[in-house]
């Protein structure tokens, strides 16, 4: 099992970091400013330490929460194992390790958001450093994994604590968080913008964006 999962580790790396590099560079390289092209130059290389990274950031979150829970596997096997196991028993024990269990889950949650946050982050500001708009400008993210981090958990809490009346709020909070993340470098007076002809097809890009959920925020 440790030969099988210090194996799988890297080749999901692999596949999930290509994936995001070969769909973020679609979506960049097919964008512009009026008629003026974005370009960015994506290594997939990148995208796979990120998602490497992600993931040896969870396995300490995985592991406290299988210690959480191992001792009721542990004697479960081993009552199943000797044919000793009822319903009755099964019931009770998990009833009497149910507080270990919602610590467990607790965990995952959090090491999920963790590693959300932390791939978010790294991502984007990635993306964007690498991102010019024609010759002269240049995009650059200075988020960092902690704030933002910070920022979803209040937002959470926003939400849940107004019932869902507050969303709006969280969605201020987040644009302005983003928006102060960002710059652009240059000199946008010596940017030559003609206005794109087909912009009926503007809405249309706007969803498939969404359906993609690139996550990038251009």
């Amino acid at each position: 099992m440790v030969l099988v999962a210090v194996a799988l580790v890297p080749g999901i790396a692999a596949v999930q970091g290509i994936i995001s590099a070969m769909t973020h560079d679609l979506y960049v390289n097919n964008m512009f400013f009026g008629k003026t092209a974005f370009r960015a130059e994506l290594k997939k290389t990148a995208f796979i330490k990120y998602s490497l990274l992600g993931i040896l950031l969870f396995l300490p979150f995985l592991i406290v929460a299988f210690w959480l829970m191992g001792s009721f596997f542990t004697t479960m096997y081993q009552m199943v194992l000797i044919g000793g196991m009822s319903d009755e028993m099964a019931g009770a024990m998990l009833m009497s390790n149910m507080l270990d269990f919602f610590f467990a889950i607790v965990i995952l949650l959090v090491g999920s958001l963790v590693v959300a946050s932390y791939q978010v982050v790294a991502v984007r500001n990635y993306v964007f450093n690498q991102t010019r708009i024609g010759d002269g400008l240049k995009l650059h993210s200075s988020m960092k994994t902690a704030s933002y981090l910070g920022l979803l958990l209040t937002n959470a809490l926003i939400m849940v604590f107004s019932l869902g009346l507050a969303t709006p709020v969280a969605h201020v909070r987040s644009a302005r968080y983003v928006a102060a993340s960002t710059a652009v470098s240059g000199d946008l007076s010596l940017l030559d913008v003609q206005a794109h002809g087909d912009s009926a097809n503007t809405a249309v890009a706007e969803e498939v964006t969404q359906a993609f959920d690139v996550g990038v925020g251009l």
